[in-house]
């Protein structure tokens, strides 16, 4: 009799554990859930901003509604149409490639670049919302070539990337710093990313690094919240490591990690 109650007090306590894990389970995949329905959602309004403004400026120039094309205003217009279809075009490749990468189905390339040229061709890029929003951004390199082995357009990607959620995340007047430092006994080189904007909670880092997440900031929370979980995966598909330390209110530090070769005279991608 001791022994049968023995064995059903087992029996209970093991499907006991079992349901916690089954809610533990289910309330994951809610999560989840949730937060694909907000990102879809997000890609909605993201998608619509740029579209009614491409459609709403064309259709004023299709039909000459200010006078003849060469009518100064104009001009703005296609400035407008042409930075909102850069931002179309930037989020959906960020969705597809996000997509491509969840099914294992993303490539890329591993071959010796020079990724000082690489990193001038990104910040010449940002310089024009750096001085918009009055943030300064310090570059921290060596003044010799540095030849990484990865994939040139995705290792672009992904600083362009990383520059630019610091930048949104920074309040104006604030600073980022661009660090690459070399470790030749490893011949690793990395690249870290630091700001002073308003940081990440230590609870919310796994949420702006899952798929769909993003941390209730409250500031400046445009965008899809896919730039940080792709350029991980982008990173980590190069052969690179990807680290991410956060404080609220003190700011974000990222630092990627590659191989890299001493400077030689192999030939290399030059872009």
């Amino acid at each position: 009799m001791l022994y049968l109650h023995f064995s059903n007090t087992q029996m209970l306590a093991k499907q006991h554990k079992t349901n916690i894990e089954l809610q533990r389970v289910k309330e994951a995949l809610e999560q989840e859930n949730a937060n694909k329905i907000k990102f879809f959602a997000s890609v909605t309004h993201e998608l619509r901003t740029p579209l009614n403004a491409i459609i709403g400026f064309a259709k004023l120039i299709k039909n000459e509604t200010l006078g003849s094309v060469d009518h100064s205003k104009y001009k703005e217009y296609v400035d407008d149409i042409y930075n909102a279809g850069t931002h179309l075009l930037a989020l959906i490749n960020d969705v597809l490639d996000f997509s491509k990468a969840e099914s294992s189905s993303l490539t890329v390339e591993k071959v010796k670049f020079n990724l000082n040229k690489i990193i001038d061709s990104c910040l010449k890029m940002l310089s024009p919302k750096l001085k918009e929003t009055g943030i300064s951004l310090k570059k921290e390199i060596s003044d010799k070539q540095l030849l990484v082995i990865a994939d040139p357009k995705r290792m672009k990607q992904v600083i362009i990337n990383l520059l630019s959620n610091a930048i949104k995340f920074t309040p104006q007047g604030g600073l980022i710093r661009m660090i690459i430092k070399e470790n030749i006994e490893k011949n690793l080189l990395t690249i870290e990313f630091h700001d002073n904007g308003i940081g990440i909670m230590q609870q919310d880092i796994y949420k702006v690094m899952s798929v769909f997440g993003q941390a209730d900031s409250g500031y400046r929370n445009e965008g899809t919240g896919i730039g940080l979980p792709l350029s991980k995966k982008l990173v980590e598909l190069m052969g690179g490591t990807f680290n991410i330390q956060s404080e609220a209110k003190l700011g974000t530090t990222i630092t990627l990690s590659f191989f890299y070769e001493e400077q030689t005279c192999e030939k290399l991608i030059d872009f």
